[in-house]
């Protein structure tokens, strides 16, 4: 309505243009409060987002020679880093050492780099301390679940997926955990959708799609039929803990913040902790990556930890 008023405004007098120039003035205000009402304010002052005590944050800009990294060191306070010597330099880790976790903020151009594994052993983040990649969401308020659901192979074309079921079904079982198999022809959208309502946590072996455009998101179900991001959001619900053992199953299309792939919708609306892809992903390194992965205690024990022992290229870690 502004800028209709403002382009018939050379027409009118000057004494009326003060005034439409005050009612515009008044309109641009009184939208300012409002925004400010509706969004949420952060306590701190700090241009970074709050991170629990003993922890760091770094916040690329970007991951070329002029580009910055912004870290919050585990004692609170903030440098800037220069990245003329590479993502990941030896101010970078110097900044970070001594940090109990490492959350890490990636624009969405450069989420596929793997910036925790980039250096030789002994000077990666991953040998710093445990490294997830953050949404920056704050605390999240976890919705119990019941069980263990297992969707393994929903497209019947994955040998490695099916072993891999075997084996994570024989592992939860000795634990007496109560596991929902759904298998092959089994997993139908309405049994899929019905466990992501319901279970403590997930793991999804089978395929999965970046799409196209900011929502695009899917896994592939039986009976060729597809889940995506829009399904999550429409659940508002997800299990503590997700694995999505597929392809591009983090991957997010597009270089916008709001994009998400599957493993970021899980985490909005509510998973403490998604392990998924940003890529295409070999079936035995995933085998591979996975058995580590559950060996070094994610089902019960520090997702964090789990993660760092079991790390492999084009894996994530996410969390809010």
């Amino acid at each position: 309505a502004g800028d209709a008023v403002l382009a018939e405004a050379w027409t009118l007098p000057a004494a009326e243009l003060e005034r439409q120039q005050a009612r515009v003035a008044a309109w641009i205000r009184k939208g300012r409060a409002w925004l400010e009402a509706s969004l949420p304010r952060r306590a701190e002052t700090s241009p970074l987002p709050s991170v629990p005590a003993g922890e760091a944050l770094v916040l690329w800009t970007g991951i070329g020679p002029e580009d910055l990294a912004v870290v919050q060191r585990p004692n609170g306070t903030v440098v800037a880093v220069s990245l003329a010597d590479g993502p990941i330099p030896p101010a970078l880790i110097r900044a970070v050492r001594g940090a109990s976790r490492i959350r890490l903020l990636v624009p969405p151009a450069h989420a596929d780099e793997d910036l925790a594994l980039v250096g030789s052993p002994g000077s990666r983040l991953l040998d710093v301390a445990p490294v997830a990649w953050s949404l920056d969401l704050g605390p999240v308020t976890v919705t119990p679940g019941v069980g263990a659901a297992l969707i393994v192979d929903p497209t019947e074309d994955l040998p490695g997926a099916r072993k891999e079921g075997v084996r994570l079904q024989a592992l939860w079982a000795a634990t007496n955990r109560t596991v929902h198999l759904l298998q092959g022809a089994e997993a139908t959208a309405e049994a899929v959708l019905g466990q992501w309502q319901t279970a403590a946590v997930l793991h999804h072996a089978g395929h999965g799609d970046a799409g196209e455009g900011p929502w695009g998101a899917t896994l592939r179900l039986a009976d060729e039929v597809t889940v995506g991001v829009p399904d999550v959001l429409a659940v508002g619900r997800a299990p503590a803990r997700v694995v999505l053992s597929g392809c591009e199953t983090a991957a997010a299309p597009g270089t916008a913040v709001a994009n998400l792939g599957m493993a970021q919708a899980f985490v909005l609306v509510g998973a403490e902790a998604v392990v998924a892809a940003t890529r295409p992903v070999d079936d035995v390194a995933t085998a591979s990556f996975m058995a580590s992965l559950y060996a070094a205690g994610w089902t019960d024990g520090d997702p964090w930890a789990a993660f760092r022992a079991a790390a492999a290229p084009g894996f994530r870690l996410i969390v809010p």
